[in-house]
């Protein structure tokens, strides 16, 4: 496990800490981080730390950006959360997984809805 210390302090400090805490922005959050780059208005280079570096945007700015990239990650849990509602659970006695593959060779891989959760025995 990754020991996350220190003070973030300014957008350099905010990206490391998401690199330490397992950013990966050139294989599984590339898109992510290509959204965050726009929001930013960094340029379309390959090192967004020197992006940062050269740009020093406000922390304020960064959290902004970083928290318009999770947007559809929250609706997407909220979604989730209403299919559980509309079926009344309110218990398990068993642990539920969800498996997501965002490969884009399949784009219906994410199949999840109220009848896969009331099927489950």
């Amino acid at each position: 496990m990754v020991k996350l210390e220190g003070t973030l302090s300014d957008a350099v400090s905010i990206w490391d800490r998401l690199e330490a805490a397992g950013l990966a922005p050139i294989s599984y959050d590339k898109e992510f981080v290509e959204t965050f780059a726009h929001n930013l208005k960094l340029r379309n280079r390959p090192n967004i730390r020197e992006e940062l570096v050269r740009i020093n945007p406000s922390v304020n700015d960064v959290l902004s950006a970083f928290v318009a990239c999770c947007q559809p990650f929250d609706s997407m849990s909220q979604d989730i959360w209403s299919m559980f509602i509309a079926a009344d659970a309110k218990f398990s006695e068993q642990n539920l997984q969800i498996a997501f593959d965002f490969d884009k060779a399949k784009p219906d891989a994410i199949k999840f809805d109220l009848n896969h959760f009331k099927a489950f025995p």
